[in-house]
């Protein structure tokens, strides 16, 4: 009779370690990024054609993603679509690759496409200090509670206005109103219902999963639909595709990039096919 029921224990301890592991999710989320603050004048356009243009870029930057979690990985990947509003610039709002996390090994890796060139971001996880905030609300049926983190601005990002303002000063026309950086206050929601340490992109670090983040800039991401344990196994897949970078490399890059694309005046010149 002790036999059985050690057995009996050892069987079912053997099930709960199981479901344990194999805990895994998919959460489904929409991106919307802000452009109203953006100013540009074009001679000869339009307040129609200009209109008609914004709306096109605003269309351009609603997306949709699926993140793929367990308790210790994710993997972020934008779903595909076959149109694309904006046609030549759709490098404004970019290609958003697959974004893998492995909180357990503590690294992150991104496929990027930036200019028709792919890259590999492989780095440590972005470490974020947040802070616990005594405010809650419901994003579908979970109970959330907020968390924020504020980002300084970097002497790259203090450089780059400063060089761009001083060429515009000097500039006869000017067709993008600069902004001075400012420092970024990241806003969370998570739940513990879902008690994974783990989001959107780059974002984990709280005793829940998040289900809405804004950047502290423009773009705000708000989960929509959530499945615990699918019927079908989650395989982590990791991205390994182009260019192994470090994330300063590939920031470094990109800057450099942008920059050879801006005429005497610090404007980047973007032909707009309508």
């Amino acid at each position: 009779m002790k036999k059985f029921i050690i057995l009996s224990f050892l069987f079912f301890a053997t099930l709960n370690s199981n479901a344990q592991q194999t805990f895994q999710g998919i959460a489904t989320y929409q991106s919307l990024t802000d452009i109203s603050g953006l100013k540009f004048e074009v001679p000869g356009m339009s307040d129609d054609q200009k209109s008609k243009i914004m709306e096109k870029m605003k269309k351009s930057f609603q997306k949709t993603f699926t993140l793929k979690f367990d308790k210790t990985q994710s993997l972020f990947e934008e779903e595909q679509k076959l149109d694309n509003p904006l046609n030549s610039t759709s490098f404004i709002s970019g290609s958003e690759g697959k974004y893998f996390k492995d909180i357990k090994e503590g690294i992150e890796i991104e496929e990027q496409d930036l200019f028709d060139k792919e890259f590999l971001i492989v780095d440590k996880l972005t470490k974020w200090d947040w802070k616990l905030v005594d405010e809650f609300k419901k994003i579908g049926d979970y109970n959330c509670q907020k968390a924020t983190v504020e980002i300084p601005v970097t002497k790259e990002e203090k450089e780059s206005y400063e060089a761009d303002l001083k060429k515009q000063q000097t500039a006869k026309t000017n067709f993008i109103v600069l902004e001075e950086p400012k420092p970024k206050l990241v806003t969370a929601w998570f739940t513990q219902d879902i008690p994974v340490n783990n989001g959107p992109r780059n974002f984990w670090g709280l005793p829940g999963l998040i289900l809405e983040v804004n950047d502290g800039q423009k773009t705000t991401i708000v989960c929509s639909k959530v499945v615990l344990n699918p019927k079908e196994q989650i395989v982590f897949k990791k991205p390994s595709n182009g260019k192994k970078v470090t994330r300063k490399q590939f920031d470094k890059i990109s800057e450099d990039k942008m920059n050879s694309m801006k005429d005497e005046n610090g404007a980047i010149q973007i032909n707009v096919i309508r």
